[in-house]
């Protein structure tokens, strides 16, 4: 069976998934498992092949801005400046559904993330199908996201199809805003799209910044985009000493600074917090793959343009930390 499609398949993909089969496609941030939003078997078999939970909603992709109300109601203003601003781009923005929006993508709830997509052939993709793509990340639920195809092969050993677009350009999932309300947001999930960038844009005095919402997104679980062996953070060359006599010297580790000249291995990783970003899923995998026992990442800075890294690293970690720090 034929496994991945190139671009100049875009119209073979387009009718697999009219006619009601998921397929992995390329954005920007991540790749994700696409289904046609108003065929809910398809739908329903995308929760079903990531083992994902019935209630954990789905984002939908759109093609173009004039379509965010068709498939969303009661949009405040800063809605429409936030995509204005970030659309096409790694910004999902959180509003009430339409009527046009499954239950079963929303996971029940009466709110939908949607976004634009930066990606030129899932763009054209949306358009060809004639309608939005409810697409999470082509992973198991909880595991590390893929960033090229071949990740996505390896993910779901062949039994799921892929448009090969390349690799990410950004490789962190989208920043998530609540905007269903008309008066204050929130952040639900951090991203490469800082606050601060969304501060220069929202403007209004009326406007306030909630750190914690309460809807149930994508990414939103406390264990997540995690690698199957146990996964620590560290600060300092003590506490990498600490986890790898925990593991009799067996760690890969991923680090901004440079801790091969102490005996330690793994690889190094970029200072700019972009190019981490872009890299980071794929060494993830490399290290998960690897014949060392167990997974050590320095902490990247606490500052601002690391707030979504920092996110995806706490959470890909929890559990082994949970158990280090005890």
């Amino acid at each position: 069976m034929k496994n991945i499609f190139n671009p100049n398949e875009i119209s073979l993909v387009a009718d697999y998934i009219r006619q009601g089969e998921v397929f992995a496609i390329p954005t920007e941030t991540v790749y994700g498992l696409a289904a046609d939003i108003r065929q809910d078997n398809a739908i329903k078999q995308i929760f079903s092949l990531k083992n994902r939970p019935n209630n954990h909603p789905l984002i939908i992709h759109i093609s173009d801005i004039s379509q965010l109300s068709d498939y969303a109601i009661d949009i405040p203003d800063y809605a429409y400046r936030l995509a204005k601003n970030f659309w096409p781009g790694p910004l999902t923005i959180v509003l009430r559904k339409s009527k046009l929006v499954s239950n079963i993508v929303t996971g029940g709830q009466d709110s939908v993330g949607i976004r634009m997509p930066n990606h030129e052939l899932t763009l054209s993709l949306i358009k060809l199908v004639g309608s939005p793509l409810a697409a999470p990340s082509a992973n198991q639920y909880g595991k590390i996201s893929p960033t090229n195809a071949k990740h996505v092969i390896t993910e779901f050993q062949g039994h799921v199809k892929v448009l090969d677009g390349g690799s990410c350009n950004i490789g962190l999932e989208s920043t998530i805003i609540d905007a269903t309300d008309a008066h204050t947001y929130s952040i639900l999930r951090p991203g490469m799209i800082s606050i601060n960038a969304i501060y220069e844009v929202l403007d209004h005095t009326h406007i306030t910044y909630l750190k914690k919402g309460t809807k149930a997104v994508s990414g939103s679980h406390k264990y997540h985009y995690a690698p199957s062996k146990p996964t620590f953070l560290f600060e300092c060359p003590s506490q990498l000493k600490k986890i790898s006599d925990l593991h009799q010297n067996s760690v890969y580790i991923l680090s901004i600074n440079d801790y091969q000249h102490l005996g330690f291995n793994g690889c190094r990783m970029p200072f700019d917090a972009n190019k981490y970003a872009k890299v980071l899923y794929q060494k993830l995998r490399m290290a998960d793959e690897s014949l060392f026992e167990a997974i050590a990442i320095e902490k990247p800075p606490k500052i601002i343009e690391w707030e979504g890294i920092l996110d995806r690293l706490m959470k890909s970690s929890a559990k082994s930390m949970e158990i280090f720090i005890q």
